[in-house]
């Protein structure tokens, strides 16, 4: 199991959502939640989560950012980026940083379950309906 897990998005219903549904299926043992990137570097710095759920869009911040500032430090978290924008330049941008996963939020909860899963074993996910648009059938 999981140990820690950090949501990150600007939408209260989203990380609220996104903490009742990971609670329900037990895939880790706490829960931790941030609205932009001050809060998430904090929780970063001090909880060091496993797996670190990150939005693109956080109000007039960016996601990528703490992706790439996060990367050049000592942290150990994977990070989804879990997002409405799918553009391909976008997500092969988010892997070269060092993300680990990219969730659409169009993704059920279930496949996001399985993408939190998945990037903890140590291995790289990409959702299926972005799949098709970024890597050439």
């Amino acid at each position: 199991m999981i140990n820690k897990v950090l949501v990150v998005d600007d939408h209260k219903v989203v990380r609220y959502m996104i903490n009742q549904y990971l609670n329900k299926v037990k895939v880790c043992n706490s829960i931790f939640v941030a609205s932009n990137l001050k809060e998430a570097k904090e929780i970063i710095q001090t909880e060091n989560p496993e797996i670190i759920l990150l939005d693109i869009n956080l109000g007039d911040e960016n996601g990528i950012d703490l992706v790439r500032s996060v990367q050049y430090g000592n942290q150990t978290g994977r990070f989804i980026i879990l997002s409405m924008l799918t553009d391909e330049c976008l997500v092969k941008e988010a892997f070269r940083l060092g993300a680990s996963g990219y969730v659409s939020k169009y993704a059920s909860f279930f496949e996001l379950q399985f993408a939190v899963e998945t990037v903890s074993r140590g291995n790289k996910y990409i959702s299926t309906d972005i799949k098709m648009n970024v890597i050439p059938v």
